[in-house]
């Protein structure tokens, strides 16, 4: 395993989450994998979406960042949007004071990686879901996506920050 993206994943005490229901991109099931294991996050859908769907839901969730409380303090954003999506959320993660991004799988775009880099963001993973280094209880489809990445090696590589290499979800 990846000791620098668990480390990541598992110590960042409170993050944002980026979704767009709109377009089948709301993160349901890494919504339950961070609410089952206690960890402190705010998702923001910007679909319009106002409670959580799949296996968690009925949990609130914000439309924007204007949402996030006063003392709002994290410095993860976690993006999972169509790439198109990307480079927005980008920017609304800046504005939000996150300082770092981890770009899900399927998720980042040269012009997300533009923005980030013209803002002063660093880019901790470009191609890797989080849950796969996440601590705690997970659904099994998560469960069988994690094995197989482990299984293919996939998992222990290095950070991925260049999203022009190959896909990373099962290779």
């Amino acid at each position: 395993m990846n000791q620098e993206l668990y480390d990541i994943i598992n110590t960042t005490e409170e993050f944002l989450l980026f979704g767009d229901s709109s377009s089948d991109r709301f993160p349901g099931m890494s919504f339950h994998c961070y609410t089952q294991g206690h960890r402190s996050f705010y998702c923001i859908d910007l679909g319009g979406l106002e409670e959580s769907r799949g296996y968690t839901s009925g949990q609130r969730v914000l439309g924007s960042i204007a949402q996030l409380p006063e003392d709002w303090s994290g410095s993860l954003a976690i993006i999972w949007v169509l790439p198109i999506l990307a480079a927005e959320c980008t920017r609304l993660a800046a504005e939000a004071g996150c300082t770092k991004l981890w770009y899900s799988f399927q998720t980042v775009s040269a012009e997300a990686m533009k923005v980030a880099d013209e803002l002063g963001l660093e880019v901790v993973e470009a191609g890797r879901c989080p849950v796969y280094f996440l601590d705690g209880p997970k659904p099994m489809p998560c469960r069988l996506h994690t094995a197989a990445v482990k299984f293919t090696g996939t998992l222990a590589l290095p950070r991925q920050v260049d999203f022009t290499t190959a896909r990373r979800e099962l290779l």
